[in-house]
């Protein structure tokens, strides 16, 4: 293996596109494994490959596939491996599960629409009688409306901090699960500042979609009352 090492290094130091070819020590490539393997694992029993870190100049067009098919000829089983190879990957993916997310966000914010929207006409209907006289002794749309508004808007910050709640537990849990992991397979599960205020705002949010919900179907319904 040394040899080849030798022959690549040689190849690709003579690459113009080449700022650096190093030979990487064994030392070095099991701190690369350990995370992956687990920090505990013996590695000296186990067959670890030889890597060269190859540093191109910046702004310089390579032709990867050329270049392996070059190093191939020292030997067939040299591999080039990027980080666009995996990190296309990886952000394809990372795009997929924002899709999902806002797929998902969208599925939600329209089942809590219909939901309220529901629930507001059933106690129009149960209360239909009240709301006529008040609607017939010259109390404004508006009056009417907001009663309505506030009481959704306090049941729904109230479902909404509930659950809110219960998905920071569950994902606390989740972190404490894989913060305990001795591989790099996932990566750092922490919540960030940011990522807790918006969680804490999610209630308000939620609340404030009930509100303006409540508003237009209360409004729909007033306007076919005599």
């Amino acid at each position: 293996i040394e040899a080849y090492l030798k022959q690549s290094s040689q190849i690709l130091k003579q690459k113009q596109y080449v700022a650096e070819a190093q030979i990487m020590d064994e030392a070095d490539i099991q701190k690369l494994v350990a995370p992956w393997l687990g920090e505990d694992t013996n590695l000296s029993d186990i067959p670890l490959p030889g890597l060269i870190a190859v540093s191109f100049q910046p702004g310089m067009e390579i032709d990867i596939t050329v270049l392996e098919k070059e190093l191939q000829a020292v030997s067939p089983f040299i591999r080039i491996d990027t980080h666009q190879s995996w990190l296309s990957d990886v952000l394809r993916f990372a795009g997929a599960l924002q899709f999902g997310s806002i797929l998902l966000l969208s599925i939600i914010g329209v089942i809590t629409f219909s939901a309220v929207a529901g629930a507001i006409k059933s106690r129009i209907a149960v209360h239909k009688d009240e709301v006529e006289l008040l609607h017939l002794i010259g109390a404004t749309d508006q009056y009417i409306t907001s009663q309505f508004q506030k009481h959704t808007a306090w049941m729904t910050l109230q479902s909404a901090a509930i659950g809110t709640v219960i998905g920071l537990i569950a994902l606390f849990i989740v972190g404490q699960i894989a913060g305990r992991m001795d591989f790099a397979l996932l990566p750092d599960f922490t919540l960030s500042a940011l990522h807790q205020i918006s969680f804490l705002t999610l209630p308000v949010l939620i609340a404030g979609l009930a509100m303006l919900t409540a508003r237009i179907t209360v409004l729909h319904a007033l306007r076919q009352m005599p």
